[in-house]
């Protein structure tokens, strides 16, 4: 595993210093600002990657990120000022070219976004890289709420574990994702006011452990 921390990162073409690189973690990384091509390049050999308010574009969005097709795992902490240029980035993270036609399903993404809009979120869940997912979290984002919760149901069928702290998902919205995401089997609606105790305690006696609490 190659980890970068605190600064720009000393070399934008990581796909050749680490063809093989499965797990990469940025953290407090600017990456290729000096690249004249604007073209970040990743080890397609990829399965996790970490970033903790991490850019892989110059202040302008005008960085391209290859595509990873064998990511199974994505994390992305970020900083609020980074909202626009991370949605973006996360959007390209998924893309990959068109010869590439066994790019894998993701089987973790763990996203925080407290400016995305609804549309944003919407957009990111319904790509076709996330059908197969087993945990989703996203966190410290008010955009989300039923209607958020219909595109996590319908590329639920897989889903384990769901955490969607502070939102804005209902009773109604949690009874769906009970309904149509067979496989849930834990719920975090942690600070979720829009949510009643009997909504919880109905999903609860249906088996699956909801986390909740009125406020954080």
């Amino acid at each position: 595993m190659d980890r970068y921390s605190a600064g720009l990162a000393s070399s934008h073409n990581l796909a050749k210093r680490y063809p093989k690189l499965e797990t990469l973690e940025l953290t407090c990384t600017l990456v290729n600002l000096l690249n004249p091509s604007n073209e970040v390049e990743l080890p397609i050999a990829l399965r996790h990657l970490k970033m903790c308010g991490t850019l892989l574009f110059d202040e302008k969005g005008a960085q391209r990120l290859n595509g990873i097709p064998n990511l199974t795992l994505l994390q992305s902490v970020i900083l609020q000022e980074q909202n626009g240029l991370i949605f973006a980035q996360v959007n390209q993270v998924f893309a990959v070219d068109d010869e590439v036609e066994d790019a894998s399903q993701l089987e973790t993404l763990q996203l925080e976004i407290p400016l995305w809009t609804k549309d944003s979120v919407v957009t990111i869940l319904c790509h076709p890289r996330l059908q197969e997912l087993s945990h989703l979290a996203l966190l410290d984002c008010r955009a989300i709420d039923d209607e958020v919760v219909t595109a996590i149901a319908a590329q639920g069928k897989k889903l384990k574990s769901l955490r969607v702290p502070s939102s804005r998902i209902t009773g109604v919205g949690l009874k769906t994702l009970v309904q149509e995401c067979p496989s849930l089997a834990y719920i975090n609606v942690d600070g979720c006011q829009t949510i009643s105790l009997d909504a919880v305690q109905w999903a609860k006696g249906q088996g699956v452990t909801i986390a909740w609490t009125f406020a954080v």
